[in-house]
C-alpha cells in the first residue's frame, strides 16, 4: 500500500458509524497507543488524523483509568495465553502421549494380555519341571547303569 492509501483507509477506519467503533487509544501488547507508535514512526499524516479523532499519548493526563483497565485486560490476556500454552505442553508431553496410547488403544486388552502371559508362564515353568524332572531321572538312570556295570565286571 501507498503512504496515501493507507491514510486514506485509516481515515475510512475511523469514520465508521458500525459498532463497536475503532478504539483511538488502544493499547498494544507493550502499552503503547497508536498516536504514539505513529509519532515513534514518524507518520504525520497518522498523526493528524488520530489526534483529530481523539488519540492520546501515555502521558496524557486523561490516560490514568484507560491505561489502568487496558493493562488489567493485557495481563488477563497474557495469563490466559501463558495458560493456554501450559496445558498444551501438558498434553503433548511424551508421558502424557504414551500413557494416553496405553489407555486408548491397549486398555481394554491389557487384562487379557496380562492373563495370557500368566497362563504362558505358568505353562513354562510346568514344561521346565517336567524337562528338569526327565534330566534328573537320567541322570539317576545313567549313574544306576554305571554302578550296576561296575558291579557286574568285578
Amino acid at each position: 500500500y501507498s503512504s496515501t492509501a493507507k491514510d486514506a483507509l485509516l481515515e475510512y477506519l475511523l469514520k465508521l458509524e458500525a459498532k463497536p467503533a475503532v478504539q483511538v487509544n488502544a493499547f498494544d501488547r507493550f502499552g503503547g497507543t497508536p498516536l504514539e507508535d505513529a509519532y515513534r514512526h514518524g507518520h504525520k499524516t497518522v498523526i493528524k488524523v488520530l489526534e483529530a479523532n481523539g488519540g492520546l499519548r501515555m502521558d496524557d493526563p486523561s490516560q490514568t483509568g484507560l491505561l489502568e483497565n487496558q493493562t488489567a485486560v493485557l495481563q488477563k490476556q497474557k495469563r490466559a495465553a501463558r495458560q493456554s500454552a501450559i496445558q498444551r505442553n501438558v498434553e503433548q508431553s511424551d508421558e502424557q502421549v504414551v500413557h494416553q496410547f496405553l489407555v486408548e488403544e491397549l486398555g481394554p486388552g491389557l487384562e487379557r494380555v496380562g492373563a495370557a502371559l500368566h497362563e504362558a508362564l505358568a505353562r513354562m515353568a510346568r514344561n521346565l519341571g517336567g524337562v528338569l524332572a526327565l534330566v534328573e531321572h537320567r541322570r539317576t538312570s545313567r549313574a544306576a547303569s554305571r554302578v550296576g556295570s561296575a558291579e557286574g565286571g568285578k
